[in-house]
């Protein structure tokens, strides 16, 4: 099992996903999330985070 310390994931609201290793590639320039020999690092991640994203905010003008 890989440690994830060194590893970065994203997952956003539209369902799109990022995975970096930063030892590897401090500017985020290659997006592994699609590497199959990323899977465990990417299984790692879901198992700690939430299972339903929270609601988004709503945007506009707050009232006074």
């Amino acid at each position: 099992m890989q440690s994830i310390e060194k590893w970065r994931y994203i997952r956003c609201a539209d369902g799109s996903e990022e995975l970096y290793h930063h030892q590897a590639d401090l500017n985020e320039w290659h997006n592994l999330v699609r590497d199959p020999r990323q899977t465990e690092v990417k299984q790692q991640f879901l198992k700690q985070g939430p299972n339903i994203n929270a609601p988004e905010l709503p945007t506009g003008k707050a009232s006074d």
